[in-house]
């Protein structure tokens, strides 16, 4: 919304931070976007680390979507990492900060293995993918654009749920379609909610935008609702995810006792 409206005009103004003869660590792989990366690098005389060249990751387990992972380092390797962020994304989020961590110790910060993983097993992010409740998995993830939907969907296919409940409730003027096209056909059902805000669209629209991709649609008056209709159609090996807006997020969080 802000950097630009294309991804390489995003891609140019986040490279310009990379600073004269700094280091540089991407998890980028699309070619026209890593170039223009390699390019801002090679402007400024830094080094620039690739995850997939220069440093490897393996998934060894993944629970709840919580994954246990090998890294194979620039100068190191570190076995058996846990992660407290759920999603295969953070796996590749973590194998960039550690490629960081590798890099600041070789400018002689004195960072330990252990402090290493307690940090990365220890880390939460609330609203990103969070799990607030089992049986049934009941996640909340805050994606409002495009690229957030993706990320979601990905997360939710690598977990694999037997089925899943997608409570959704978007703001109007967020790209309602393109988020709804990501996220409804994964759903065995989807329940349209519509959060306190005069910014939020209704239901009618949202459900009218998922029943392309849908088999069956609910309307719920509010979020509160919306999450209450979830956890009687859910069995307990079932997931509900509720997502669309960090104004849906937050208010499922008081409805499931999480103010904070």
């Amino acid at each position: 919304e802000f950097l630009g409206k294309s991804l390489k005009s995003i891609t140019v103004e986040k490279a310009g931070i990379i600073k004269k003869k700094g280091v540089a660590v991407t998890a980028e792989a699309r070619p026209a976007l890593l170039g223009v990366i390699k390019k801002a690098a090679l402007k400024q005389g830094a080094a620039l680390y690739v995850l997939g060249r220069d440093f490897k990751i393996h998934v060894k387990t993944a629970r709840d979507g919580r994954a246990v992972f090998d890294y194979c380092g620039i100068w190191e390797r570190i076995d058996n990492i846990k992660l407290g962020l759920r999603g295969l994304h953070q796996v590749k989020n973590a194998a960039c900060a550690l490629a960081t961590v590798e890099a600041l110790k070789r400018e002689g910060f004195k960072i330990t293995v252990p402090a290493i993983k307690r940090g990365l097993e220890k880390t939460r992010w609330p609203g990103r993918f969070e799990v607030i409740k089992k049986k049934p998995l009941v996640i909340l993830d805050s994606a409002h654009n495009i690229d957030g939907a993706k990320t979601l969907k990905e997360a939710l296919k690598y977990l694999k749920p037997k089925r899943l409940f997608l409570v959704i409730g978007i703001m109007a003027d967020k790209d309602v379609d393109g988020i709804v096209r990501e996220l409804a056909p994964l759903a065995c059902e989807v329940i349209a909610s519509a959060p306190d805000t005069a910014r939020a669209a209704v239901t009618t629209v949202i459900k009218k935008k998922c029943l392309p991709y849908a088999q069956v649609v609910h309307e719920a008056s509010s979020v509160d609702d919306a999450c209450a209709l979830a956890l009687r159609l859910a069995g307990k090996e079932d997931v509900v995810c509720v997502t669309g807006s960090m104004y849906t997020v937050g208010e499922s969080k008081k409805y499931f006792g999480e103010e904070n």
